[in-house]
């Protein structure tokens, strides 16, 4: 099910409209500093990992981790060198943020190839 690329897209629209309901009528629940794609990030990753075993025949998701941990280790680096030291709840926040962006970013690249895919063949 998770394997067909309309389903993800409309299981991620699906999700993003339930988070945001979530989100707008639970304010005093809802976590200040949670954002949607946070939560979204989760699906986002295995789908990533499905649509490109369906595309290229291989797993995008070991190199998302070694990106990602490549990513993570410049930031603790170049935060202890700027500052002298690390603080926790900012580079928690910034690798998230991060991360989020790097996965939006690669399922749509992964999205936009399978469409190219299906429209020719």
């Amino acid at each position: 099910m998770l394997r067909s690329w309309i389903v993800q897209l409309c299981i991620v629209v699906f999700l993003w409209i339930v988070l945001t309901m979530f989100k707008n009528r639970f304010k005093n629940i809802w976590p200040r500093r949670l954002k949607k794609l946070d939560v979204l990030c989760i699906f986002l990753i295995i789908a990533i990992h499905f649509t490109s075993i369906e595309l290229i025949g291989i797993s995008l998701f070991p190199y998302l981790v070694f990106v990602m941990s490549v990513v993570g280790l410049i930031m603790i680096f170049a935060s202890a060198y700027r500052s002298g030291d690390i603080v926790y709840g900012v580079f928690w926040t910034r690798f998230i943020r991060i991360l989020d962006l790097v996965t939006l970013f690669t399922y749509f690249i992964v999205l936009i190839m399978t469409i190219f895919k299906a429209i020719l063949l």
